[in-house]
């Protein structure tokens, strides 16, 4: 049984997923294997995969169901006592595997690592961005006592290409939201139960690198419209699996969340997804400048562009935010 087990989610990547197979090739530590779940794609990816001549690499062809589902198809056909993620379009540094497997070693009390990153053609780090806000290297249990910029950014740790788990972490939440093919915030709903319930290693060195650039879901794709993410609809299984003395600290996240959910709706001039958030989270009116805001916004919508005519555009700032946190918002 290998030591590890990597997860690739593959849908229609048939550009990147060689990369990303000898990003997994190069890596110092091999005691692996990977498992590819081909989700339906109507490429050829599924071809390139077959090309390798790896005993370790393994392809499973399946119907198309989602990212979510087809990590979860591969968790639950691993042993190995730590599992990890990659997604076709992205890659690791050649020390991503060993240095992680180290550090979670001389960690015992965590049950994930997560580290830095580069993002985009430009290898921005994102952790440059995050030391800023109180986000700093080392084992971290989430306190009950945190500043709300800090507890803001504080899933801005995970990516999907930079974190390595426990198994029996992932699936004591069921591993990552797949329910009507989700494909928008699904590993937001996993990292954020983690965060409520278990110690994390936070790790500077950026070891993976993101490839915004490619990615075709999650706002770096630019779409003109997105979904609500789970976590702002399906909140239920968030508090049951949330410790009782963390229940007020969800609660301010998700809030914050909505509010950022809601600018960006209001900016794509979807009003009612933005009704829809101030209603359900009524907890955004703590932020009363940014409340009153939207609530203008929403009423007179005729004023979104001459607002934006005047240099506030949300969609920069969202994409920004996006960059440093993770495919998906926090």
């Amino acid at each position: 049984m290998p030591k590890i087990s990597i997860i690739i989610p593959l849908y229609n990547k048939e550009r990147f997923i060689a990369r990303a197979l000898n990003s997994v090739l190069e890596q110092t530590f091999t005691d692996y294997e990977v498992i590819v779940i081909n989700d339906g794609s109507t490429d050829k990816g599924s071809d390139i995969v077959q090309s390798f001549n790896d005993p370790r690499i393994y392809l499973v062809e399946r119907e198309n169901a989602g990212p979510g589902a087809a990590r979860n198809i591969g968790t639950s056909l691993s042993d190995a006592e730590l599992i990890t993620y990659l997604d076709a379009d992205d890659q690791w540094l050649s020390g991503f595997l060993e240095k992680s497997i180290e550090k979670l070693s001389e960690n015992p009390e965590c049950d994930v690592i997560t580290s830095s990153f580069y993002i985009g053609p430009n290898k921005v780090n994102r952790w440059d961005i995050l030391k800023k806000h109180g986000v700093i290297e080392g084992p971290w249990r989430l306190p009950l006592e945190i500043e709300q910029d800090e507890l803001s950014y504080a899933l801005a740790v995970f990516h999907t290409c930079s974190s390595i788990y426990k198994r029996t972490t992932v699936e004591k939440y069921d591993g990552f939201y797949s329910k009507n093919r989700c494909n928008y915030g699904e590993d937001v709903y996993l990292w954020l139960q983690i965060m409520l319930n278990h110690t994390l290693y936070r790790n500077s060195e950026p070891l993976a690198w993101y490839h915004d650039e490619d990615s075709q879901l999650g706002l770096s794709s630019q779409k003109p419209s997105y979904p609500i993410e789970p976590c702002l609809f399906d909140m239920e299984p968030l508090r049951r699996n949330c410790p009782k003395e963390y229940i007020p600290l969800l609660e301010r996240w998700l809030a914050h969340h909505a509010l950022r959910a809601a600018r960006l709706n209001i900016e794509l001039r979807d009003i009612n997804k933005a009704r829809y958030l101030l209603k359900v989270f009524p907890l955004i009116k703590n932020w009363k400048k940014e409340y009153y805001k939207l609530k203008l916004k929403i009423f007179l919508p005729f004023l979104i562009p001459y607002v934006r005519k005047f240099g506030y555009s949300l969609t920069p700032y969202w994409s920004k935010l996006n960059k440093v946190q993770t495919t998906n918002l926090q």
